[in-house]
C-alpha cells in the first residue's frame, strides 16, 4: 500500500472501506431479496427514470467507461463504487422509499458528534486520539496540517473526522442546511 509519499499521509492514494460502506451494501442486499420476493414497498405508482436520474445514471456509465483508460484501475473503482452507492441513495430516498426527515435527523446528530470533536480539537490544538473514529493525527508543528494565522500565532484548523477541514466545513454546512429544511 502506498500509506506514505515523501513522509506525508495522502488518503487519495489508500484504498478505505468504511463502515458505513458495509451497512450500506448489506442494506441494498437486504432490500433487492425483499423486492425478488415479492416485497415492493415504496416503488408503486413511481415512474423509473426521470430527467435527473438519466442524467446521473448517464454520469456513471462514463464513469465505468472511464475506467478502462485510468491510471491507477483499483483506486478509480473505488470512487466509482462510492458514487454507485449515492446513487443507490438518491433513488431510494427519491422515489420516497427512505423517509427523509429520519435521514436528515441521523445525518444531524451524527455530524453534531463530529462538530463537538471537531471544538475540541481547535481549543487543545492537536488530535484526541480518536483514530480508531477516522481522526486524523493532528499538531501544529506538522507539516502539511492546515493551520491559519491568528493574531502572529498559527492555529490548526479543526479537522473533526475528516481528511481536511474543507471537508469537514462541507459537511457541517450541509448539516446546518438540513436542521433548518427540518
Amino acid at each position: 500500500a502506498k500509506h506514505f509519499v515523501s513522509g506525508f499521509f495522502n488518503p487519495y492514494l489508500n484504498h478505505f472501506i468504511y463502515l458505513s460502506d458495509v451497512f450500506l451494501v448489506l442494506s441494498l442486499l437486504f432490500l433487492g431479496v425483499s423486492v425478488l420476493f415479492g416485497e415492493k414497498p415504496g416503488f408503486k405508482n413511481v415512474k423509473l427514470f426521470g430527467s435527473l436520474d438519466i442524467l446521473l445514471l448517464g454520469f456513471l456509465i462514463a464513469a465505468f467507461v472511464s475506467l478502462f483508460f485510468s491510471v491507477d484501475f483499483q483506486n478509480t473503482l473505488i470512487g466509482i463504487l462510492r458514487f454507485l452507492e449515492f446513487f443507490a441513495v438518491y433513488f431510494l430516498v427519491s422515489r420516497k422509499f427512505m423517509d427523509l426527515k429520519l435521514l436528515f435527523s441521523i445525518f444531524i446528530a451524527a455530524i453534531g458528534i463530529v462538530a463537538l470533536l471537531g471544538i475540541f480539537q481547535y481549543f487543545s490544538q492537536h488530535s484526541l486520539g480518536l483514530n480508531f473514529l477516522g481522526e486524523p493525527v493532528l499538531s501544529p508543528d506538522m507539516l502539511g496540517v492546515a493551520k491559519v494565522n491568528v493574531l502572529d500565532k498559527q492555529v490548526i484548523r479543526a479537522y473533526g473526522t475528516f481528511a481536511h477541514p474543507n471537508i469537514f466545513a462541507g459537511y457541517l454546512l450541509m448539516g446546518i442546511f438540513m436542521l433548518v429544511a427540518l
